[in-house]
Parts: C-alpha cells; sequence; structure tokens
C-alpha cells in the first residue's frame, strides 16, 4: 500500500500592497493643496483658452450662444443701460418670448456685471472661464466636505473642470 499524501493547508499569499496616495508633507499641512489647485486649474484654464484670452478680439461662442445667447443677453443689457430696466418681452427670438423665461441667460448672476464694463462678446467668455475655475474649486470643497482625501477631491475638481459638459459652454 502506498501512503497517501497529505495535503499541507494553502497558506494565504501576501497582499499585494496598495499604492500610497498621501500627499508629501508640505501639501499636507493647511489650505495649500487647495491654493496649488486654484494655481493648476487657472494656469491650465489660460493655456486652454489662450486664444481667446490673448486676442481682444476673440470670441468664445458656440452655435447657441450665436444665434440666441449673445442678442437675447444684447436686448436686456441695452434696455438696462437705457434705464428701462429688463425687458418684458423679447420680440427676437421665435416669434416673440417672454424675456425671463425664454432663455435670457444669467439674469440674477454676480458674473453678469462684466457684461457692463467689458464689451459682451468679451464678458460671455470671461464669465465661462470663471465658471470653470470656480465650478472646479467648490468640487474640490464638496468632496472634502463628502469626507474624501484631498487627492481625491483635487482628482474630481480637474474631472468636473474639463469635462465635456462643462468646457463645451
Amino acid at each position: 500500500m502506498s501512503a497517501k499524501k497529505k495535503n499541507k493547508p494553502v497558506e494565504p499569499q501576501s497582499q499585494a500592497k496598495l499604492p500610497d496616495f498621501s500627499l508629501p508633507g508640505q501639501l499636507e499641512s493647511g489650505n495649500r493643496l487647495f491654493w496649488m489647485l486654484a494655481a493648476f486649474l487657472l494656469l491650465a484654464l489660460i493655456v486652454f483658452f489662450r486664444k481667446f484670452i490673448f486676442d481682444s478680439q476673440a470670441i468664445m461662442l458656440g452655435s447657441d450662444m450665436i444665434t440666441q445667447g449673445l442678442q437675447t443677453r444684447k436686448i436686456g443689457i441695452e434696455a438696462i443701460l437705457e434705464g428701462k430696466g429688463y425687458p418684458l418681452w423679447n420680440p427676437l427670438s421665435f416669434c416673440g418670448l417672454p424675456y425671463a423665461g425664454g432663455l435670457t441667460g444669467p439674469l440674477y448672476f454676480p458674473l453678469t456685471l462684466l457684461y457692463f464694463i467689458m464689451p459682451l462678446f468679451r464678458a460671455i467668455g470671461w464669465t465661462f472661464l470663471l465658471m470653470m475655475l470656480a465650478g472646479g474649486m467648490f468640487c474640490y470643497l464638496w468632496i472634502r466636505e463628502l469626507g474624501l482625501s484631498k487627492v481625491a477631491a483635487a482628482l474630481c475638481a480637474v474631472m468636473f473642470t474639463f469635462t465635456g459638459w462643462v468646457a463645451s459652454g
């Protein structure tokens, strides 16, 4: 008779080491990562919108903005500058629409003030750029509020800022 071999119990293999996502000590303290992220996003947006930023005649408009957004905003800004307040009716959209209900743009948004201090076609572009920066930074703060790490929050902020939905304006 042959002796039966006893199978030894299989020992668990050592777990593969997970990558270390901790930040360098300089970035871990205080709000340094927040400000570094803000600087990175600003630099990335300057590169992304360089043609618009460095050419004072460049316009940042997609097809929707050219066909309706610019004209609709112009009606409102001109009415305010003439002392009439926001118009009640927009005769240029379709067969006419109530102004406040017809895709007028950011009526009561703080960055609308840019429309009064620079040419409208430039102010719209700067509004897009500043909103992308603010959106990324608020995304970072929100992710941190949810309890995720600073690295995760920074990654989410960059992804949100440059996602197609946001970056296409």
